[in-house]
């Protein structure tokens, strides 16, 4: 890979590896909002920050984007943070990135409309799957879940912008992204650091 190539840094990391983490002290805009995954994301940011980027991590440094999307100020680098039952994802980048991720689990007949189109629904598209691909999407953008899910296929989406899917059976877990030559680096533990 040459030095040009832009690289996308992929942790998908079990909750019940929380104490490999240093903890690291959270953005003022998620006072008293605070769950333990988000504490582990922004734990895993740091850790891709200084040992990917060799940049500091500061609390004070993550703001919100009027949609609410974090980024890091006066920074090229973007992040962003997902979470499930089992799992913590944090994917950073020189390029904007959406990640989301979720574990399999059987999602109510009557959500369907509201995540699948309905040619979607028709031709069977896995509800759970389409579910990840369009909120990673939507976070790339800014959208999050405001992108009307129902509104929008996958082919679409995967016509739109570069992705990375990974292959998992515990979970499904999307990334998407600006720059198609990008590289997807994938890690399931902190490598140790001195």
């Amino acid at each position: 890979m040459s030095a040009s190539t832009p690289v996308i840094y992929l942790y998908v990391i079990p909750k019940n590896e929380a104490h490999n983490y240093t903890s690291t002290s959270m953005p003022a805009h998620y006072a008293g909002t605070i769950r333990d995954e988000s504490k582990m994301g922004f734990a895993i940011l740091s850790h891709i920050l200084k040992t990917k980027f060799e940049v500091t991590y500061h609390a004070t440094n993550i703001l919100t984007k009027p949609n609410g999307k974090p980024y890091l100020k006066d920074s090229l680098i973007c992040f962003n943070i997902s979470y499930c039952q089992d799992y913590v994802a944090c994917a950073v980048g020189q390029q904007e990135i959406g990640v989301d991720i979720e574990q399999p689990r059987e999602l109510s007949p009557k959500l369907l409309p509201k995540i699948l189109t309905p040619e979607e629904i028709s031709d069977g598209v896995d509800p759970l799957q389409a579910w990840v691909m369009k909120e990673a999407y939507g976070k790339l953008l800014g959208e999050g879940l405001a992108l009307g899910f129902a509104s929008i296929s996958i082919d679409t989406i995967l016509g739109k912008r570069p992705h990375f899917m990974v292959p998992s059976k515990v979970y499904t877990c999307a990334v998407f992204y600006e720059n198609p030559n990008t590289t997807v680096e994938m890690q399931h533990t902190l490598e140790e650091t001195s």
